[in-house]
């Protein structure tokens, strides 16, 4: 499960054993659909079913207490191109009943309003905090099949502000790599790591294996850096590799066996391996975790690293802020500094986190960060009763108005939904 869907649970779970009154909103997807998201042998009949497996996972994985956290759900459809989830014929703003609306936490304003076209978050509830987790303008500027990416990265720009304009108070971005929202706009990692990745961070006395990544096989999730510099460092040090162990890759995905050929075919210094949970016993023995990526916007994986007590060696970039403030990291301006940097690190065992840093990464100092991001500053008025927000919805909502709402989802890989648009109030029944 990816950090954008363990994220918001383990967020609410930790509210609502603060003692507030929390429901989770999420989406279901049909059957057929389950097996382009889900692992391999995990599906699910009905939400009641996955309801099940969640609270089983938050008891048995995350040793968190979920019960008092009320889990809803409205109508999703994956849609490959986008590699996302979107809303299916419904509202998601009226998902639930009146009398609970009070504060809402949109996980990615900008994915969850991009293809709305109903209420505004904003009337519907008293304060509305969008926690921005992915680096979308990357991404369309990396894409090129069709339209050109720089296209693509200009387009979401322009939704991405439009939507945030109409529908939040407040955006927390995780770090500095993403652009302002057009909102009161702060940075702060609002993210925590599960207690079992403390627990054995505690418990681990020594490091026998080297190093490893571990993310997504997917070219932009940090492969292609990290083959671009082995590559490099081969070419200008003949035979410099030779005394390195391989570097164990974890992940699956839809670049795995492009991967795992490119590494066979250049005589890399790298062993690719299926994904796992990083959790996993197998994994607890490694002493440096590497990094290299910068299209995350604060990676999750290299928060669990520190907090199993590993190095961790990663690049100087506002995603990874956060993180230099531990013993245990690496930071490197340049990619010639990688792998003199991993071989030093390799020579000596990691220093045990402090109750400092262990607190910093724990889900309680994140829930703590959360509440202090997320109020507007004393004496500031609502920016979505100001005529500006009007305008947003007034023009996000005509977009979504046919023909021109067809036209937007075609062209942005959503798929057309019919001369009659689904996406109003009345449309909407609850799972």
């Amino acid at each position: 499960m990816t950090g954008t869907s363990i994220n918001p649970l383990l967020r609410a779970a930790h509210l609502a054993m603060k003692g507030y009154k929390v429901s989770l909103v999420l989406p279901w997807l049909p059957i057929e659909e389950q097996e382009a998201v889900f692992p391999a042998g995990l599906r699910f009949e009905r939400p009641i079913n996955q309801e099940q497996y969640i609270r089983w996972w938050c008891e048995n994985k995350a040793n968190v207490d979920a019960s008092n956290l009320k889990l809803r759900w409205y109508r999703g459809s994956y849609r490959a191109f986008l590699g996302s989830i979107i809303q299916h014929e419904c509202d998601i703003a009226l998902s639930v009943p009146k009398e609970d609306r009070d504060v809402v936490i949109l996980e990615e304003p900008e994915h969850l309003n991009w293809y709305h076209h109903g209420a505004k978050w904003t009337h519907e509830y008293r304060h509305v905090v969008g926690i921005a987790h992915t680096n979308y303008l990357q991404y369309s500027r990396l894409n090129n099949k069709g339209t050109p990416g720089f296209l693509k990265e200009a387009t979401a720009r322009v939704f991405n502000l439009l939507v945030c304009h109409a529908y939040t108070d407040v955006v927390v971005k995780l770090s500095a790599t993403l652009d302002d929202m057009g909102r009161t706009n702060l940075v702060c990692n609002v993210h925590g790591v599960r207690s079992e990745f403390l627990a054995i961070g505690a418990a681990s006395k020594s490091f026998p294996s080297g190093a490893y990544f571990l993310g997504k096989a997917l070219y932009t999730k940090g492969y292609r850096e990290l083959f671009d510099i082995l590559c490099t460092y081969a070419s200008r040090n003949p035979g410099g590799l030779q005394n390195l162990a391989p570097i164990h890759t974890y992940g699956s995905g839809p670049d795995q066996d492009k991967i795992r050929a490119e590494a066979l075919d250049k005589g890399l210094c790298v062993d690719v391996r299926d994904g796992i949970d990083h959790a996993h016993p197998s994994l607890h023995g490694y002493k440096v975790f590497i990094n290299p990526s910068t299209s995350d916007v604060l990676c999750t994986a290299t928060a669990e690293a520190l907090a199993m007590g590993k190095k961790v060696l990663i690049p100087d970039h506002p995603s990874n802020e956060f993180f230099k403030q531990f013993t245990n990291t690496i930071a490197y301006n340049s990619t010639d500094q990688v792998i003199p940097l991993l071989m030093e690190a390799l020579q000596s065992e990691p220093a045990p986190l402090s109750a400092m840093e262990q607190y910093m990464l724990s889900w309680e100092a994140a829930t703590e960060r959360l509440l202090d991001a997320a109020a507007l500053p004393a004496g500031t008025r609502r920016a979505s009763t100001g005529i500006t927000s009007s305008i947003a919805y007034a023009l996000h909502y005509i977009v979504g108005v046919q023909p021109i709402y067809d036209i937007l989802r075609i062209a942005t890989g959503a798929g057309a939904v019919g001369l009659e648009n689904p996406h109003k109030p009345s449309s909407f029944r609850a799972i």
